[in-house]
């Protein structure tokens, strides 16, 4: 009898593995550098995104109150997501990541 989970983490090894061997044996690497910062609000988190960025929202793949999340027009993943700590407070923390390609 087989179990449909073990066929499902079989399937998602096979990606897991695929991914890894395009990232490992692809003819370049992506680097790149990471940009964080806080805010008030969503709306300024984004505004931040796109302005600092110098790129659109291209995709939005989560789209809630306490987390907006997706990639810009270079491919550059983005989030804007809902931190609420002791000493800090309740915030936003936005990042995305700015994309380089290098050759071996």
């Amino acid at each position: 009898m087989t179990s449909q989970p073990t066929l499902a983490i079989s399937r998602w090894a096979l990606v897991l593995m695929l991914g890894l061997c395009l990232v490992a044996c692809g003819e370049s690497r992506s680097t790149g550098q990471i940009y964080q910062a806080k805010f008030a609000s969503l709306d300024s988190c984004l505004t931040w995104v796109n302005t600092h960025s110098k790129q659109s929202i291209r995709r939005i793949t989560t789209d809630k109150p306490d987390n907006v999340a997706g990639f810009l027009w270079n491919d550059a993943f983005f989030s804007c997501s809902l931190k609420r700590t002791g000493t800090q407070g309740t915030f936003f923390e936005g990042s995305y990541q700015i994309m380089k390609e290098e050759n071996p």
